[in-house]
């Protein structure tokens, strides 16, 4: 939806408070759901959206990039980017039912399907579905070094710079010729 105005959409103005945006978002998404408007595409479009807007309007940092970019704000070199999967229905169901969705527990669904799909995950009891980014160990860094016997009979420390870093490793006694030794945390970033 880039290029539109979310807060026209929402019909709120650009000074409005979160609870403001919140409460238009209620009243309208219960107008507009596909549940109330059955094979409706208008309004399941309309409910599109007013979810894609209230994503963008109800998140601190999104807002704060969309007031900065303009309609931009989304195309490639204009500032924010969405995350993978995020797309009709990134908003908490809570801000919706007014947090009735059971059991105290939040629930945050992102995910760019059928608007069918995250109401009948949800009252299924699913729990929904996300569409993310695991997360993933960083790669391993390897560095030769070489020392003397007498350093792998007894051990020793050494100081090593990687990747603009020092780093100390110990090297324990009896090291063994052409050894790997692992130091954890110290190799490339992950995504955590």
């Amino acid at each position: 939806m880039a290029g539109k105005d979310y807060y026209a959409v929402l019909g709120v103005s650009k000074k409005a408070s979160e609870e403001e945006i919140k409460k238009a978002f209620r009243k309208l998404a219960r107008k507009y759901h596909p549940d109330m408007n059955p094979d409706n595409a208008a309004a399941e479009k309309k409910f599109k959206e007013l979810s894609e807007a209230y994503e963008v309007l109800s998140d601190a940092k999104k807002r704060k990039e969309y007031d900065a970019y303009g309609e931009t704000f989304q195309q490639p070199g204009g500032g924010f980017h969405s995350h993978p999967g995020a797309g009709a229905y990134g908003f908490d169901l809570n801000d919706l039912f007014g947090g009735r969705t059971g059991g105290g527990r939040s629930r945050t669904f992102t995910s760019g399907g059928n608007s069918a799909d995250i109401f009948s995950d949800l009252f299924a009891g699913s729990g929904g579905f996300q569409q993310q980014v695991r997360p993933r160990k960083g790669e391993d860094i390897t560095y030769a070094v070489e020392i003397s016997f007498a350093e792998a009979v007894q051990g020793t420390e050494l100081r090593l710079q990687i990747n603009h870093r020092k780093v100390t490793v110990r090297i324990p006694p009896g090291t063994n010729n052409n050894s790997k030794l692992r130091v954890k945390g110290k190799g490339q970033s992950g995504l955590m």
